[in-house]
């Protein structure tokens, strides 16, 4: 079980969450879920956590 925690791209609510091997999210209320949701304004973050690890593992353009 992996843990991360990041700032919501739209509310700026720190969410804090576990990635299991299955891909499910659990939150800190120990909900299990299968889409990554802010609790604050419901943004949807699983694209915004995606896409982010996607630009930090491609290499930097000079």
């Amino acid at each position: 079980m992996k843990q991360d925690k990041d700032l919501c791209p739209e509310c700026l609510h720190l969410v804090r969450f576990e990635i299991d091997e299955d891909d499910f999210f659990e939150t800190d209320e120990g909900e299990t879920i299968t889409e990554l949701k802010c609790p604050n304004c419901g943004a949807d973050l699983e694209v915004f956590f995606e896409l982010r690890a996607v630009l930090c593992l491609r290499p930097r353009e000079e």
